[in-house]
């Protein structure tokens, strides 16, 4: 992970001195996040006998998310971007099951709806510009770091969700003009939100952002 972050604060530090910049621009952005859940490393919990695994389903969920942005470095070619979000991810599944193999009656505990978790979220996103004519096509690529605040559903234990979670931004973006613009980004993360000693679970999370400068 500390590779990772290196190499992507290398080429965004490095390439902002090679453009000369305008004035600093500053704007706001408005859209969905479509997110799930990833389960890995999933092993059996031993409660006697036969062993149990806990199954917490995945379904895409869709939320409103709102965003702050700074450009300190814009020109015709290269932008750097800080962003200040607040995002939500999880899952919109409402149940967990507790699987027995061999057993055809599992356990189905109910819950509600969705599986939330409400993030902070500080992105530095460097953007390759290209001139179209009347629209700019940019690549997004940067480090981001979340601050888990609140959480809505999540049954399993509070003890082992992190706080804190460093990841990435990989996107594309369209500028109509010098005020509107439209961006997709696939957010990942770098490391599990949640850990313990019989499974691991990830967020995964794509933005759709309208955004304007102010």
């Amino acid at each position: 992970m500390k590779v990772k972050l290196l190499v992507i604060s290398i080429i965004i530090l490095g390439t902002s001195y090679l453009y000369p910049q305008e004035k600093i621009n500053y704007g706001i952005k408005i859209g969905l996040t479509s997110s799930n859940i990833s389960k890995k490393n999933i092993k059996p919990l031993e409660i006697g006998n036969p062993r149990y695994y806990i199954n917490y389903p995945d379904g895409q969920l869709l939320s409103p998310t709102i965003t702050f942005w700074v450009k300190f470095i814009n020109s015709n070619i290269f932008d750097l971007e800080v962003e200040a979000s607040y995002i939500l991810k999880g899952s919109s599944e409402n149940h967990f099951e507790i699987v027995t193999p061999g057993n055809d009656q599992d356990l189905i505990t109910e819950v509600n709806k969705s599986v939330t978790f409400k993030y902070f979220q500080i992105n530095i996103n460097s953007q390759i510009k290209q001139n179209l004519g009347d629209v700019f096509i940019y690549g997004i690529v940067g480090p981001t770091v979340d601050y888990l605040f609140d959480s809505e559903n999540f049954q399993l234990s509070t003890t082992y969700k992190k706080d804190f979670i460093f990841g990435y931004n990989l996107g594309l973006g369209i500028s109509f003009n010098k005020n509107i613009f439209f961006e997709i980004k696939y957010n990942g993360d770098f490391t599990s939100f949640y850990k313990n000693d019989y499974d691991e679970y990830w967020n995964k999370v794509w933005v759709f952002n309208l955004g304007t400068s102010l």
